[in-house]
């Protein structure tokens, strides 16, 4: 027998290593794509991971005792599920056997204790040095699940004596707890079961397969049972757990054999495609030999339980629309399916017409339809006789009425598109007579301010209840009497009256006619001066007519002419108010007055004196001009024969003004004029004003012409007067 040498056995060991570690890698990446929680770290992933950082580093030498290598064991997997199946146990092929060896003894520990295999753990075929020993993982106690299991093979001779051994480590994983999958066996197209599982187990993952396929549904555990919704399709289902950690994997108790029964597939149908109201309908419900019939109808509440059923009167409320029928099968699979049956409303006629109308009006007979389904035909008659219309005739028009022909009791029938009809309607229409009026009654066209009188005789013909309607150029003209009287009228009051009159009938009479002409009155207007002075002139002028009248207060001073002004100089007898008046005339005989009122002045009349009759020269004194009739304030003007002066705005009726002529003066009153405008000119007042010469002294003396004298001495003065008017006086 030849033995592999070191570097084979590291080979081997190798290979098998990294396979190992591939699959465990990718049992961590389906783990970390699922968002599993992390979970406590066995012994084996321990190893596992400590041995893949050593392949990863080249540096295996303290790991040789998981692979047999150098006198150990090349025949135990670094570990192992509890459901691997039996492992066959043997020694290295390089393994020198000893020359007494007779057989092999195996023996398995945990942390230096022996375990017990007389129960099936380790099992052997044969006898001797040809004998087979197998370990059963899934007869390990529970107690030493996930431990290192130290398996150790001895060479034995025939006295029993173990001569030589060969030693191997290994782990055995749990597997996930078995639990029982239950569910319907029996379901129906459409309607989804659920499958159960009793419970389950975190950080495992449970995966259905159908008919050995994985469904890919992946279901992680939560500790307590989980269900497999929405399951639709027949065939054997079961479940198969996984411990995300290590990867085993475990076959859930029980299988659910799914069969889903097809759905019946119902027919409905009618007898006719379309029904009028108060028609039978028949249904038809196919396939034969359902278990169950349904039918409900389209308001949603009646049923009927019966395969074909008969509706013995269409109701377009009850029975227009969708049909639904429900059938179920002998599995108990239901199905529904939907017929529209149309039930066309019957047509609905009335009339539309005035049921009395007037002679000579125009008006319609309508007939108004509603349900059913257009175009319609119309069957007309008059007082039971074929009126000979058309069938498209909806509307009959009556124009000009007659009382005798157009009254009568009129039918109607009506047709629809769908050969649906309607029941007949009626009415009776009655042409009554129409009033007769004279043509209106004028009093004439008139200047406005005055009156008008519009009348008609009494109405004939018509029921006697008469309504008298007035309008002025369409307004209406709120008078109910044949006569119509306007006082006073004015200028909008011109233009078309009509009268119609109606009566109880509500018949109207023809329409008359009268024009109204109003005259428009002249607008009188006066021009002239409204304060005149006695003996001044003011002209008076008159405007808005053809003709003119005046008068002063109240007695004519000119005519009707065509002279439009008069001129009026009032006399001290006028003195106060007056009133000037005109009269304007139009040639339509239309008139109007004004007046304006005149307030008449007297002339001023002044007084002029001096305060001193005479002065000496180089004196003076006051002139003083009193203002004896007029009004203040006032004006004066006089001369002293040489110039003129005026005094203006004397507030009251005396003014004194200072003069100091040099000789004689006369003073004259040139003008006075006073507030109201009135003056006086000329005056021919006038006052003179003496001016006397001033005497004149030579004085003398008696020692002429030195006029001195001696302290105690006598002197003579002597004075000698002229000039002035004499009769002196010395002081």
């Amino acid at each position: 027998m030849s033995y592999p040498n070191l570097w084979d056995m590291n080979y081997r060991y190798l290979l098998r290593l990294f396979i190992m570690l591939i699959f465990s890698f990718g049992s961590f990446l389906i783990g970390i794509a699922q968002e599993r929680e992390p979970s406590a770290i066995s012994d084996y992933e321990r190893i596992r991971n400590e041995a893949r950082e050593a392949l990863e580093k080249g540096d295996i030498g303290e790991y040789i005792i998981l692979a047999g290598i150098n006198d150990i064991l090349d025949c135990l997997e670094p570990a192992y599920c509890q459901n691997s199946g039996e492992v066959l146990l043997y020694p290295n092929d390089d393994w020198t056997i000893l020359g007494s060896t007779v057989g092999f003894e195996w023996e398995i520990s945990v942390g230096g204790m022996i375990i017990d295999t007389s129960g099936g753990l380790i099992t052997q075929i044969g006898e001797g040095l040809d004998a087979e020993f197998y370990f059963n993982p899934e007869l390990l106690s529970e107690v030493y699940l996930s431990r290192t299991l130290k398996f150790e093979i001895f060479q034995v001779t025939s006295s029993g004596f173990r001569s030589t051994s060969m030693s191997d480590e290994t782990t055995v994983l749990p597997i996930p707890t078995i639990f029982n999958l239950m569910g319907d066996e029996e379901t129906c197209s459409g309607s989804p079961i659920t499958l159960d599982l009793s419970g389950s187990q975190t950080a495992v993952r449970y995966r259905l397969f159908r008919d050995d396929v994985y469904t890919f549904t992946l279901i992680d555990g939560t500790g307590s049972p989980i269900s497999f919704p929405n399951i639709s399709t027949s065939g054997l289902y079961t479940v198969r757990a996984e411990i995300v950690a290590s990867g085993c994997q475990a076959r859930m108790n029980g299988e659910v054999d799914l069969v889903v029964h097809p759905l019946p597939t119902p027919i409905a149908s009618s007898d006719e495609p379309a029904y009028c109201e108060g028609d039978p309908i028949q249904l038809f419900a196919e396939p034969d030999g359902m278990a169950f019939y349904e039918w409900t109808f389209p308001d949603g509440t009646t049923t009927s339980t019966d395969q074909n059923p008969i509706i013995s009167n269409a109701i377009r409320a009850d029975h227009h629309g969708q049909f639904s029928l429900f059938v179920r099968d002998a599995n108990g699979c239901e199905n529904t399916t939907t017929i529209n049956i149309t039930v066309n409303e019957n047509p609905e006629v009335s009339i539309v017409a005035p049921g009395e109308a007037c002679e000579d009006s125009d008006f319609t007979i309508q007939a108004v339809v509603t349900g059913g389904t257009g175009p319609f035909s119309y069957y007309w008659e008059k007082d039971g006789d074929d009126m000979g219309l058309p069938s498209s005739t909806s509307t009959i028009s009556i124009n000009g009425a007659n009382v005798i022909n157009d009254s009568g009791i009129y039918t109607v029938v009506v047709a629809d598109n769908n050969g649906c009809g309607s029941d007949e309607a009626s009415t009776t229409i009655t042409i009554n007579p129409r009033p007769q009026i004279s043509p209106i009654d004028y009093t004439g066209d008139v200047c406005e301010g005055e009156s008008i009188t519009l009348s008609i005789d009494e109405p004939t013909s018509g029921d006697g209840n008469y309504t008298y309607y007035w309008e002025l150029d369409g307004t209406p003209i709120p008078n109910n009497s044949r006569t119509l009287t306007i006082n006073p009228i004015s200028l909008t009051d011109a233009g078309t009256y009509t009268v119609i009159v109606e009566d109880g009938n509500g018949c109207f009479s023809d329409v008359e006619t009268q024009v109204v002409v109003v005259f428009t009155n002249p607008d009188a207007e006066l021009l002239g001066p409204i304060e005149l002075c006695v003996g001044s002139t003011g002209t008076y002028t008159a405007s808005g007519g053809d003709e003119y009248e005046f008068f002063i207060d109240g007695d004519l001073v000119q005519a009707k002419s065509a002279i439009d002004f008069i001129e009026y100089t009032p006399t001290v007898g006028d003195i106060g108010i007056r009133e000037i008046q005109v009269v304007v005339h139009t040639n339509d005989g239309c008139t109007d007055t004004t007046e304006i009122s005149v307030e008449v002045y007297p002339l001023p009349v002044v007084a002029i004196s001096l305060e001193d009759p005479a002065i000496c020269d180089g004196s003076s004194t006051n002139l003083i001009i009193e203002l004896t009739t007029g009004t203040t304030p006032w004006s004066v003007t006089f001369s002293d024969g040489t110039d003129s002066f005026t005094e203006n705005n004397i507030p009251g009726n005396t003014v004194s003004i200072p003069v100091s002529p040099v000789s004689n003066t006369t003073y004259s009153i040139v003008s006075v004029e006073d507030a109201n405008g009135c003056e006086l000119f000329p005056v021919g007042l006038d006052v003179e004003l003496i001016v006397n010469e001033n005497p004149t002294v030579l004085i003398d003396s008696d020692n002429s012409p030195s006029h001195q004298v001696c302290l105690g001495e006598d002197l003579e003065l002597e004075a000698t007067p002229s000039g002035g008017s004499g009769n002196y006086v010395y002081r």
